[in-house]
């Protein structure tokens, strides 16, 4: 799930991004259904290190006929900084000017 200090970062680019944790959801344990739901209703979309669970729960939601506004899988990174200028050039080569990130 995103960091907070990840969503300060980007929220510092002009990103409207929000952590789990920013919600009031970070030290309950939520599933991967849930945080997919949350983020869908608000029309965000997910960043994962989860990639096996998020691919599957994606996979099923197209079985379903369910939308969502993307999950954005990502191999977890030491290196914050890192973390934000992939997640930075990604955004701006794939989102629409209106993506949000949960």
């Amino acid at each position: 799930m995103l960091s907070v200090e990840l969503a300060r970062h980007m929220r510092h680019r002009r990103y409207d991004v929000v952590s789990v944790k920013e919600l009031g959801l970070g030290n309950r344990r939520i599933d991967d259904e849930t945080v997919l739901t949350l983020a869908a209703d608000d029309q965000r979309a997910v960043l994962t290190f989860n990639i096996s669970d998020f691919s599957a729960l994606h996979t099923q939601w197209l079985s379903d006929g369910r939308q969502h506004s993307g999950i954005i899988l990502s191999r977890q990174l030491s290196e914050i900084g890192e973390l934000v200028r992939r997640l930075s050039r990604h955004l701006e080569l794939y989102s629409r000017p209106t993506t949000t990130i949960c």
